[in-house]
């Protein structure tokens, strides 16, 4: 079951939530590392790591242009929602329904994110506008486990 979130606008930012009952029943750590399979031509991996609190890529093309994807646990306590925060200064907002996934779409003149839960995680994909969105939707739709990663912290 996919854990439900909540979004809270404030100014320059929005907040992500969980419902706590749900969350509960989620890691309270990075168990399993799940990273893009597929990223468009001409980026090149820069960054890549995974520890018990998050995983970060990121990949830029030649002229400075990023696609930054995270992956970090849940949390069942509200207090820590700040903790799950998406710029959107600007930013128009809508759902997407992929792959089976709710998916909140953020995007501006500048930049384009994906926020989104699955039962154990919290994901956000952001990419430069000048990935198209049906890139975007591949490197979404790329997204599998990485059975090679290790998990910095993990015992």
């Amino acid at each position: 079951e996919v854990i439900r979130f909540f979004i809270r606008e404030q100014g320059t930012h929005i907040a992500v939530a969980f419902d706590p009952k749900q969350a509960a029943n989620a890691p309270e750590c990075i168990e399993t590392v799940y990273v893009p399979t597929y990223v468009p031509e001409g980026y090149q991996e820069d960054t890549r790591s995974a520890s018990t609190s998050a995983v970060c890529a990121i990949w830029h093309d030649d002229s400075g242009n990023s696609i930054v994807y995270h992956q970090l646990p849940v949390s069942d306590d509200p207090s820590k929602s700040d903790q799950y925060g998406v710029h959107s200064e600007g930013a128009k907002m809508q759902m997407l329904y992929l792959n089976g996934y709710r998916i909140l779409s953020i995007y501006d003149d500048n930049v384009a994110s994906y926020v989104w839960t699955d039962h154990e995680y919290f994901y956000d994909l952001s990419c430069c506008n000048t990935v198209p969105q049906n890139e975007m939707m591949r490197i979404f739709a790329s997204i599998a486990v990485d059975e090679d990663a290790a998990i910095e912290g993990a015992q």
